[in-house]
């Protein structure tokens, strides 16, 4: 009887194994820097995306946090 539940735990572990394998992780980040050529009067804008499902859009989302940063600078 030991022998048989040692048998179907190593093949529900190897099973679960594979199909853990088979999912892919689907999270994408991003992040944006914008810096002026003098960082000490001109500050520093940045922004993040992240959790998204395509790097597209973590870029995008990252993009429009730094361009909307508070204290960006025009430049």
């Amino acid at each position: 009887m030991r022998k048989r539940t040692k048998l179907l735990f190593a093949l529900s572990a190897t099973l679960f194994a594979a199909a853990l394998s088979a999912m892919p992780a689907a999270a994408h980040g991003a992040i944006a820097l914008g810096k002026p050529d003098d960082i000490e009067k001109g500050g520093l804008a940045m922004g993040t995306g992240y959790n998204y499902d395509t790097a597209d859009g973590a870029k995008l989302r990252a993009l429009q946090e730094c361009l909307s940063f508070a204290d960006a600078p025009l430049e």
